[in-house]
């Protein structure tokens, strides 16, 4: 064999044992910037599969995806969740060197604190940003609103605080908003109702919020609003309308008081939580109505019994207003389909009707009277006894 047959054997056999550079889908520079990332929070064992001499589009990379649909092989989304951090860290400004990513998703991780870094706006192809339930800290950033790709917002469970940007309202392609479970104060801005026509989700619940639901927000079409746990107040039916798609209402414990007998419905609302407001009326004729949660207010008056109309009932709840008569015989047809209806602290008089058997009932707390035998059965849940608890055992 000559001497070139000799080198060439050995070159061969060579490649055979070593990985081709070539064979590797990453592009250098996401895997430098994935690197830098990793090396930036402290090189949490959470990421020890992120190693340099792996391809950072193999499957082994937890929490990385490339883009292998059109083929460029660029890291398009970055999943990362319970980083085991050894001490805090700030989210590295170096994931902003990752210009084709269209998702980052950061969550459950106490020791990641600080503000957002500026440089994310340079991911100018990121519609999804999640970082949620960390140490998040200072106001929500004005730069956010120059990120005209984002379609959704989430900075729900942090520590974020000052008050909401009217910027936000600019972003032309926002779909879904949710800062809920933070320290944000103030109002919401007026310039929240010229979100765009494609904006259909706002979750700003468990915050300081207060003033008044601005008017503005009748002109949007909103599929899921959660405004629970503030302090608002005046009048919310701006939010209602019988031509919007709404179908999930939540503002529970705030101020609010208005007129609900005047509310128009959505035809596809499914469900309505108003409980600890100072909501004098309410209607129950939407027939998608799967819960209605309306404790704890100011009601009065009777128990409608229309309610034994609506086909997707799951979950009445009147408990703590100031109803008064009897629970109507046509509760009886509840039974059925209800699994749980609280009616405790009203002011509830009368007999129990004889055929009313569900799951879990509540009616403890009233002025009820008579024989409450009908309750008892097997795999039910009761608790039916009067305020003084010397009527009915509770159960």
């Amino acid at each position: 064999m000559s001497r070139l047959s000799i080198i060439i054997v050995v070159i061969v056999a060579a490649l055979s044992l070593t990985p081709a550079l070539s064979d590797e889908l990453c592009n250098p520079r996401d895997k430098k910037a994935l690197l830098q990332f990793k090396k930036d929070l402290g090189n949490p064992t959470t990421l020890s599969s992120w190693l340099p001499n792996t391809d950072c589009c193999n499957p082994e990379w937890d929490g990385v995806l490339c883009d292998t649909d059109n083929k460029t092989y660029r890291v398009n989304q970055l999943y990362l969740t319970n980083l085991n951090l050894s001490k805090p860290y700030p989210i590295p400004s170096s994931v902003s060197r990752l210009p084709y990513l269209n998702l980052l998703y950061l969550t459950t991780t106490p020791n990641l604190l600080g503000q957002i870094p500026s440089s994310i706006v340079n991911l100018t192809k990121l519609h999804y940003l999640y970082i949620t339930r960390t140490s998040l800290s200072g106001q929500i950033p004005q730069f956010l609103s120059h990120m005209k790709t984002i379609v959704t917002f989430d900075l729900s469970y942090n520590n974020l605080s000052g008050t909401l940007p009217p910027s936000l309202s600019s972003l032309p392609n926002l779909q879904g908003l949710a800062f809920d479970g933070n320290r944000i104060t103030g109002p919401i801005p007026d310039s929240y109702g010229s979100f765009s026509h494609k904006f259909t989700s706002l979750t700003l619940s468990r915050n300081r919020l207060t003033g008044e639901i601005p008017a503005t927000l009748a002109d949007l079409n909103l599929t899921f609003v959660d405004l629970s746990l503030n302090k608002l107040e005046g009048d919310a039916s701006v939010l209602f309308g019988s031509d919007k798609n709404t179908q999930e209402i939540n503002l529970a414990k705030n101020l609010l008081e208005f007129d609900f007998g005047n509310v128009k419905l959505s035809k596809d609302l499914e469900s309505l939580d108003i409980r600890n407001n100072r909501i004098p009326h309410f209607l129950s004729r939407i027939k998608t109505l799967v819960t209605i949660q309306f404790s704890y207010n100011q009601l009065s008056g009777t128990l409608p019994a229309s309610l034994s109309l609506l086909p997707n009932l799951l979950l009445i709840s009147f408990a703590g207003n100031r109803i008064s008569g009897a629970i109507p015989d046509s509760y009886a047809s509840l039974s059925s389909k209800v699994a749980a209806m609280v009616l405790s602290r009203n002011r509830l008089t009368g007999r129990i009707p004889p055929k009313l058997d569900i799951v879990f009932l509540d009616l403890s707390h009233n002025m009820l009277e008579g024989d409450a035998s009908v309750l008892f059965g097997a795999n039910k849940k009761k608790h039916a006894g009067n305020k003084s608890g010397e009527e009915y055992a509770c159960f």
